[in-house]
């Protein structure tokens, strides 16, 4: 009996399975780098980090592209920081958000140095006609997690943010 070529095969959507697998992959390669400190990766960065991941992972299990000698071998957490951080530099520029590591350089000159943002405040006010403001809570970060807000209420024009990301439970 002889097989032949039933022709090309329709696509298919990232299975539950695969899911499930690229899912444990994908905390176990950012695992990595958290433990090592920050996850340098924009919150905008994430999903789309995750996605393309999501992509990769699907077609080297569907097309058997990975050899099997690097089976169990961890890709180094150095290198995933340097392209998830690269991936964020897209995503930058902008006012800081939840989870950014800042510089802070305000008018409290007893405290200046680095923090994480933790809270973002913003609003409008209709007693100046409408303009708006927005102001940041912001923590230090000691083993285990973050301390309680150390500034608040801080103006845009005393942070610089910098490319350094952590995830936060919002106080």
């Amino acid at each position: 009996m002889e097989l032949t070529d039933a022709g090309p095969c329709a696509a298919e959507p990232v299975t539950e399975y695969e899911s499930e697998q690229l899912d444990a992959a994908w905390l176990t390669l950012v695992g990595e780098a958290q433990q090592q400190g920050a996850v340098p990766i924009a919150p905008e960065a994430d999903s789309l980090a995750r996605g393309l991941f999501a992509l990769g992972w699907a077609m080297c299990a569907r097309f058997g592209t990975a050899p099997p000698a690097l089976a169990g071998v961890p890709v180094p957490a150095t290198e995933v920081s340097y392209w998830l951080s690269k991936l964020s530099e897209g995503f930058g520029g902008g006012a800081p958000v939840v989870g950014q590591r800042v510089s802070y350089h305000g008018s409290l000159t007893e405290c200046h140095g680095e923090y994480w943002v933790v809270s973002v405040e913003q609003s409008t006010d209709d007693l100046s006609g409408g303009s708006s403001w927005c102001r940041y809570g912001l923590a230090s970060w000691e083993e285990g997690g973050y301390t309680l807000p150390k500034i608040s209420r801080v103006r845009r024009a005393s942070l610089t943010p910098l490319p350094e990301f952590r995830r936060v439970h919002r106080f």
